[in-house]
């Protein structure tokens, strides 16, 4: 069998030595075959105007679901409550690293200090609310606070669960907006 080397863009000729038609015909200058008739008339096309206006749609019925909630997991409360309890700890030493430079520099600690020497509770070298010891204290209670938060969450989750199962969970009706 022999191959058809015609040059690139060029169709060989068929067996019949008729040269095939282009795929365009406007590039080659041929017209194109004239279309059957059809049955139907034309049909008219009407001017198009313009609106700048978007179309406005019709309000769909709104989709309601009822719902109830049934159980909830007790590590993804576990997970959530130790995160949310260790922000919450962050944000109490924070608060309370302010507010102590706060009142340092308002002069408020150097006058309790003075008022605990006059009441001879204190030493004449020592100082009531040092920041040593007042961060100590906030950070004693920010652990707490996260184990606290952390099981009392997680005890929830396990409580809930147990209701849910006797009762069948809270029902909620959830609807679109408007």
């Amino acid at each position: 069998m022999s191959e058809d080397r015609s040059p690139a863009g060029t169709a060989a000729p068929d067996l019949a030595g008729r040269a095939p038609e282009p795929a365009d015909a406007s590039l080659s200058g041929m017209r194109p075959a004239a279309e059957p008739a059809s049955d139907r008339p034309p049909v008219a096309v009407r001017p198009t105007r313009y609106d700048p206006r978007p179309p406005v749609a019709k309000p769909a019925a709104k989709r309601r679901a009822r719902l109830s909630l049934s159980r909830i997991d007790p590590w993804s409360v576990f997970v959530l409550a130790l995160l949310v309890s260790v922000f919450l700890g962050v944000v109490l030493l924070v608060a309370v690293a302010v507010l102590y430079s706060l009142l340092d520099s308002m002069g408020v600690l150097a006058s309790l200090d003075t008022f605990a020497r006059d009441l001879q509770v204190i030493k004449a070298d020592q100082s009531v609310l040092g920041l040593g010891r007042v961060m100590f204290f906030a950070g004693l209670i920010a652990v707490v606070d996260v184990v606290l938060l952390t099981v009392l969450a997680t005890l929830s989750a396990f409580l809930y669960n147990l209701c849910a199962s006797l009762t069948g969970g809270i029902e909620v009706a959830l609807a679109e907006r408007d």
